[in-house]
């Protein structure tokens, strides 16, 4: 009978939650609404499927701002510039591709946090733009739609920090020149990169 009353004891003790005083959540430790953050970022543009067969892998370099609305929502704006190359034109021209998008994030609680230190998790969707305007060739440019997916963390120290993020990017791609017809390309942004809170 003791044996199964200790049994019964112990089964207790670890189904019930643990005290909330020793698990402090980042929310507390984050800006109240309605805080801005900036910050360039670095990393690289990824074509994948069928879009690596028209454009090189490159750099991608830029500024992403955030507008913390609560502790849990922000909206996130992006320009962004990746100097690559079409592959399909004899000499493989280099393009420059000029992203902008915005979109909505959701933050999670800390998955650690310590005094001065904190990592947040997050994941976005949001969608805008891309333009692609050849350096040296007499081709228009152009301008596709595109959509995002998003996940990544921040990592901040006070007011200081870097931010780790992929996207996942759907764009409705238009023939760079010539005749043709509307395709679906996806590609990868992978960038990391400082941000000031203000």
């Amino acid at each position: 009978m003791s044996r199964i009353l200790a049994t019964s004891a112990l089964a207790v003790a670890l189904a019930a939650p643990p005290a909330r005083a020793s698990l402090p959540t980042l929310a507390q430790s984050e800006p109240p609404g309605g805080s801005l953050i900036l910050h360039p970022f670095a990393g690289a543009f990824v074509p994948v499927g069928a879009q690596r067969q028209l454009l090189e892998t490159a750099l991608i370099v830029g500024l992403e701002w955030s507008w913390r609305i609560t502790s849990g929502v922000a909206i996130t704006g992006r320009l962004g510039w990746s100097p690559t190359r079409d592959l399909l034109v004899a000499g493989n021209p280099a393009l420059d591709a000029f992203h902008y998008d915005i979109g909505g994030e959701a933050r999670g609680e800390g998955w650690m946090e310590g005094e001065g230190w904190e990592i947040t998790p997050f994941a976005g969707l949001g969608g805008g733009a891309r333009t692609y305007v050849y350096r040296a060739l007499a081709f228009r440019a152009t301008t596709n739609l595109a959509a995002y997916g998003a996940a990544g963390a921040d990592i901040g120290f006070g007011r200081l920090g870097f931010r780790i993020e992929g996207r996942h990017y759907f764009s409705q791609l238009e023939p760079l020149f010539g005749p043709g017809v509307h395709t679906t390309r996806n590609d990868l942004a992978l960038s990391a990169g400082l941000w000031v809170r203000s």
